[in-house]
Formats: structure tokens, C-alpha cells, sequence
């Protein structure tokens, strides 16, 4: 399902979007990359929220079981949080963008 994040670090907070499109992109119109997200150990009560957010990195957070937020880091680098609030579904009339090969 299409979802809306606030997206926490230390130097601040931006809304970002989880697409259920067929290639399952990542968005975010403040720091706009080619990216893609994916659940692993989807079928355990916290799975892991797994970002490939282009040019700004790897990132893994673990889904509380409520799904209203999750938690974790650059990928590899704890001292480096991240944090998400789960701010709802997207609607149907979701922004294009330009098309790109994969």
C-alpha cells in the first residue's frame, strides 16, 4: 500500500513516500534520487524497511509491529540514525515522475 513518512535524522525532518508501484520507489521531493525500498523478513511482527536512496546511501529500519514507526540507521553505520512516523495512506492522485529505465 502507498504510504506517506516523516523522516527524522539528526540534522532535521522531510516527508518521504513508500510507492507499491511495481518497482516499489522511494520519494522524496527534498532530496529527489532513483530509489527503491523493500521489506525483509516480511513475515516477522517488525520487519526490516531496506532503502537504496541513490547518491544519499543505504538505510535499515525496523518497523514496530503497530506500523506506526520505525527505527534504525545508515545501513552499517548506527551512529548515523534515522527514524520514521508513518503519516498515512497516499491517495490515488499520487505526483509523476519522469520515467527512467531500471
Amino acid at each position: 500500500m502507498d504510504s506517506r513518512w516523516q523522516f527524522e535524522h539528526a540534522g532535521g525532518s522531510f516527508e518521504v513516500e513508500l510507492r507499491a508501484d511495481a518497482f516499489n520507489h522511494f520519494v522524496c521531493e527534498k532530496f529527489p534520487a532513483h530509489s527503491h525500498w523493500r521489506l525483509d523478513d516480511a513475515e516477522t511482527d517488525t520487519p526490516t524497511l531496506y532503502i537504496n536512496w541513490g547518491r544519499f546511501g543505504e538505510y535499515e529500519l525496523e518497523i514496530a509491529a503497530d506500523g506506526s514507526s520505525a527505527s534504525g540507521c545508515v545501513k552499517g553505520k548506527p551512529e548515523h540514525w534515522r527514524k520514521m512516523k508513518n503519516l498515512g495512506v497516499l491517495g490515488s492522485n499520487l505526483k509523476l515522475y519522469a520515467e527512467h529505465d531500471h
